[in-house]
């Protein structure tokens, strides 16, 4: 049983981790666009 809670802890430490991998990787493509954005308008 002990294993069991132990594995589900594992489980929600790297969802966690993805999950904020997954937020900041579309802050970034967003960011990009926005830059891209300015980019064209000042050329």
């Amino acid at each position: 049983m002990d294993e069991d809670t132990h594995y589900d802890k594992v489980e929600d430490v790297v969802g966690s981790h993805i999950e904020d991998a997954v937020t900041f990787w579309a802050q970034s493509i967003s960011r990009n666009k926005d830059i891209m954005k300015i980019g064209c308008s000042l050329s």
